[in-house]
């Protein structure tokens, strides 16, 4: 995962999905594996987790990312999903908050 900006100042990820999941059902040709991160609540930096779990957006760039980007428009990314993001997978399975 690497850090970028949403818009202005909104703390995001880029994360890598390996493999990647099928992009039909998002209007996309080929598997996804690259999704931009952010959290859905104000004032929570994914950059810097501290509450488990953490609600993310799951946002596809509708630009080419370039490893240097470090900025993406909020217009450029399409939200397909919400998220939780755990501490640990048994966390997860058991959808353990704390």
């Amino acid at each position: 995962m690497r850090p970028i900006v949403v818009g202005d100042q909104k703390p995001g990820v880029v994360a890598h999905l390996t493999p990647g999941v099928p992009g039909q059902e998002f209007g996309v040709g080929e598997d996804i594996s690259s999704f931009v991160l952010t959290t859905r609540f104000e004032g929570a930096d994914i950059r810097k987790l501290e509450e488990f779990p953490c609600f993310v957006f799951i946002a596809l760039p509708q630009v080419t990312l370039t490893p240097e980007m470090d900025r993406i428009a909020a217009v450029d990314l399409q939200v397909i999903a919400w998220g939780e993001l755990y501490r640990t997978a048994t966390d997860a399975e058991q959808h353990r908050f704390g």
